[in-house]
């Protein structure tokens, strides 16, 4: 899962950027980007998973039909 430390990365850059942050702990700002991070990619895989779900609903019907007519 490369990605969600790249992203992880850049919101930690993000955070260099704001003065209000100096006032955090520098592991609570790396663990809020993971989080964030993490809680990002969780998100697209579901999406991902909904939409395989919803692919195989489609095929499943087509392959029993198919194991059906050749018996």
């Amino acid at each position: 899962m490369v990605q969600y430390h790249v992203m992880a990365e850049y919101l930690l850059e993000l955070c260099l950027l704001d003065y209000d942050m100096c006032h955090y702990a520098p592991s609570l700002i790396s663990a809020a980007a993971i989080y964030l991070a993490l809680w990002y990619v969780y998100h697209e895989i579901i999406i991902c998973f909904k939409y395989m779900c919803s692919m195989v609903g489609r095929v499943i019907p087509s392959i029993t039909h198919l194991e059906v007519s050749n018996r």
